[in-house]
């Protein structure tokens, strides 16, 4: 097979290079929730598509999970836990959620939770995973007590004297639901399906769409958010090369070398040379996919 690809190439003169494994930065991808909540230029059938579309990003911005891994996860692979603060806070919401390892065929692999805790006073609620995901949980009356109806009945939740943790449980009758269900056209409209998977292409399709409609030179892929996180944790001092390759479900570094290491060096190796103090956020901001973002850039064909 690689031996027809190259002949292929070698014909027809097509680049040999793999594509480019550019990441969007948070800031980008508050600009694209912030498009995708506000524009008039894409609109779904259904609001709760719109929701569940930015819910989608927010949960595999961290995780540097497999998109496909976060589109399969179910209501039962979500827990939500209200936990003291151990430098004596206010109470927090915790969401745990479990992700399974989708490539298979490799190997299998053992699940892995991701714990996100509360930001209070959190300066973007655009990136506020818990806005999201709670708005979806009260949607669907998915809390197995029948008073937690809306956020503010969580403020009044207390945890027992002496415990860390207070559980709040989903209804059981809906553990196998899928999270991200897509929508199905009725007599009367559209209604979320009662578990019809959101498939890949579909999500795919709608970033794509978003980032053009963002000003961005370049279409994002759900993979670019993947890329982003593999190259935060590589250069964190707070993620051991172990916990990476968790993360990434990878068994060693060197997938991640291959395949995830931004080919753009994010550095200033000039200025390391020099002696002089490395513009490490310039060249990092630069090398991102929306530091070429301008909202004169044509998003659609016109007349002229």
């Amino acid at each position: 097979m690689h031996r027809v690809l190259k002949l292929l190439t070698k014909k027809h003169r097509l680049s040999d290079q793999k594509r480019e494994n550019r990441y969007i930065t948070i800031d980008n991808l508050k600009e694209q929730v912030d498009t995708t909540l506000r524009t008039t230029k894409k609109s779904f059938g259904l609001r709760e598509l719109r929701i569940l579309y930015v819910l989608f990003l927010l949960l595999l911005a961290p995780t540097g999970a497999r998109p496909t891994s976060v589109l399969l996860l179910r209501f039962r692979d979500i827990r939500i836990v209200l936990a003291r603060d151990p430098n004596s806070g206010p109470h927090k919401i915790l969401i745990k959620f479990t992700l399974e390892f989708t490539k298979t065929y490799l190997s299998s692999k053992d699940a892995k939770t991701i714990t996100i805790p509360e930001v209070l006073f959190d300066p973007s609620l655009t990136l506020s995973i818990q806005t999201f995901l709670l708005g979806i949980l009260f949607r669907h009356r998915a809390f197995k007590a029948p008073s937690l109806t809306y956020s503010e009945r969580l403020t009044q939740l207390d945890i027992y004297p002496g415990e860390q943790e207070l559980p709040i449980p989903l209804k059981a009758s809906i553990k196998d639901v899928y999270i991200f269900r897509r929508a199905i056209k009725t007599l009367v409209g559209y209604e979320i399906s009662s578990n019809e998977l959101i498939s890949y292409g579909m999500i795919a399709g709608w970033i794509k769409r978003y980032s053009e409609i963002a000003g961005m030179e370049v279409p994002t892929i759900p993979y670019n958010l993947r890329y982003n996180a593999g190259n935060v944790f590589d250069r964190s001092n707070e993620v051991s090369d172990a916990t990476r390759n968790l993360m990434l479900d990878h068994a060693n570094s060197t997938p991640f070398q291959r395949h995830y290491l931004g080919r753009q060096i994010v550095g200033d190796p000039y200025a390391i040379i020099r002696g002089l103090k490395p513009q490490d956020t310039l060249v990092q901001a630069s090398c991102s996919i929306g530091h070429s973002i301008s909202k004169r850039r044509p998003v659609d064909l016109t007349a002229d």
